[in-house]
């Protein structure tokens, strides 16, 4: 008697996902990301990472070419966005500086990292607070810091062949960028909702 190959929900992969919160692109990967994890289809790891470190400390204002280069990024987004995709993005008046959102997220304790990169990107993409601000970081996250975990994600995501955001590497070692992360994302959720929906 044979026995039957595991289903594939029954043995969840481990998925990394690296992605900035000052990234647009990377908040609809978040958010994917957790419908993934709640369909049971993937183990995900989010390494956060500052893909922008010349940004200045304090933050940069959004105006000007960087206004019209973020809304034309804020609707290109809009359009890709699936009838699951409950992420509302709104342009904010300062892009930030994440270094500090970034330590601070790999400082919160992994069973709560989903909720705390929820609150850090409604917090730049919806509510426009100032994630360079450490007042912020301490209301939306707390005051510990880890320096370390956040620099060995970033010689992480350093090593891969492009540094784009968000950028995703399955089990295999495959890796996907960008609008290719964000459609992997997608089709991934659509798939098993089908094989739900079969059950």
């Amino acid at each position: 008697m044979t026995t039957a190959p595991p289903h594939p929900l029954d043995e969840p992969p481990t998925i990394a996902i690296f992605g900035d919160f000052n990234c647009p692109f990377s908040a609809i990967a978040s958010a994917r990301a957790m419908r993934i994890q709640l369909l049971g289809i993937g183990v995900i790891g989010w390494h956060a990472v500052e893909h922008d470190p010349t940004i200045p400390a304090a933050g940069a204002p959004v105006r000007g070419q960087m206004a019209d280069d973020l809304q034309r990024e804020l609707e290109q987004i809009h359009r890709l966005l699936t009838p699951g995709d409950s992420v509302q993005l709104r342009l904010p008046s300062r892009l930030p500086n994440t270094h500090h959102a970034t330590s601070a997220y790999a400082a919160t304790p992994p069973d709560q990292r989903s909720t705390v990169r929820r609150r850090l990107f409604a917090a730049c993409w919806t509510e426009d607070m100032n994630l360079s601000d450490n007042a912020v970081i301490d209301r939306v996250v707390g005051i510990d810091r880890d320096d370390h975990l956040a620099a060995q994600w970033r010689t992480e995501w350093q090593s891969l062949p492009q540094q784009l955001v968000p950028v995703m590497v399955l089990p295999d070692g495959y890796v996907s960028r960008g609008l290719g992360a964000l459609a992997r994302l997608a089709e991934a959720i659509d798939g098993a909702k089908d094989r739900l929906r079969r059950r």
